[in-house]
């Protein structure tokens, strides 16, 4: 009876301490509010570790930039397109990640950088390890509710 006593004990002692533990910070946000390339910008959380901000454009384009995760931080740039795309998905992250920089440059220069130096030919576009084992980019399209996006995506572990 001891011995189960304390095994419970330990199973919940550890399951308390492992949900107060993470060692990344309560996320902010990337966006520089209020400017000249935005028309909207928000800022909405959901839950301690994620935070998304939606952001319009001028120019019309629409994205929304989550961060997420404790052990790994997740990174990802949802960009609305008019409609479906099929075309070099390099070339792609490369153009809306320059765009982006300017008015989101925290993360967002790192991570164009990085893009500019991945091969326009490189053969898993949708998956580059940028440094092996520690953090990568994803690359891909998703249909949503009728509306069409390209996802950047980085994940680093912590």
């Amino acid at each position: 009876m001891k011995k189960l006593a304390l095994t419970y004990i330990f199973v919940f002692s550890a399951n308390c301490v492992a949900e107060d533990v993470c060692v990344r910070n309560t996320p902010e946000a990337i966006g520089l509010a209020d400017h000249s390339l935005e028309e909207n910008y928000k800022v909405q959380t959901n839950g301690d570790r994620h935070l998304i901000e939606e952001i319009k454009l001028k120019s019309g384009q629409e994205l929304f930039i989550s961060q997420y995760g404790c052990a790994h931080f997740g990174l990802e740039y949802k960009f609305k397109l008019e409609k479906a795309f099929d075309g070099n998905f390099i070339i792609k992250a490369r153009n809306l990640l320059a765009l982006v920089g300017e008015f989101a440059p925290k993360f967002t220069l790192s991570l164009s950088k990085a893009m500019q130096k991945v091969p326009d030919n490189y053969e898993t576009p949708e998956v580059i390890t940028l440094t092996p084992g520690y953090d990568w980019i994803y690359l891909s399209t998703k249909s949503e509710s009728n509306e069409q996006y390209f996802i950047v995506s980085y994940d680093i572990a912590l």
